[in-house]
């Protein structure tokens, strides 16, 4: 069962910018979020910030998700990313956003705003789990979680049955 302080992925099917990080971070995973807990997600979109229950994207056709686990997460990390999250702004504005992702995909580090990756793996780099050594905090995406070593894949623990 998934965890408070679980890292989802999320594959969207039928959004041009999803398509856009996926081609240029090489990735099938264009979001992150985290759970709460066994059945909520709290995840910082272009426009806002939202807390989500599991089954909306489980019932969905244009979703798919991958469910990592941070290999030795300590509580306080895991209270520290979820404070970090909690404490961006809930209406982001979606020209930053668009400004933001830009500049990354050519490489340059931004603090227009924070992406949804790098709000996850900022404060876990500040509780000395990093996800991606040697790169820029503000570069982080989603496919970078995926490939880390300090995560384990646990997408089997992702069931419908929990949502009931």
């Amino acid at each position: 069962m998934a965890r408070r302080g679980d890292i989802i992925l999320f594959f969207y099917k039928y959004d041009p910018i999803a398509w856009l990080i996926r081609l240029a971070s090489h990735s099938n995973w264009n979001h992150i979020g985290i759970m709460l807990h066994g059945t909520v997600i709290l995840d910082l979109r272009a426009t806002q910030k939202r807390t989500a229950h599991i089954r909306y994207f489980l019932r969905s056709s244009i979703y798919r998700m991958k469910l990592l686990r941070i290999k030795g997460l300590t509580q306080e990390a895991r209270e520290h990313v979820i404070n970090a999250i909690n404490k961006e702004p809930k209406v982001r504005i979606y020209y930053k956003m668009l400004w933001k992702f830009l500049l990354m995909f050519l490489g340059i580090p931004s603090d227009i705003c924070n992406n949804c990756a790098e709000v996850i793996a900022r404060p876990l780099r500040e509780k000395g789990f990093d996800i991606c050594p040697g790169k820029d905090v503000r570069l982080i995406n989603p496919e970078d979680f995926n490939k880390s070593d300090l995560t384990e894949d646990i997408s089997n623990e992702l069931t419908y049955k929990e949502t009931l």
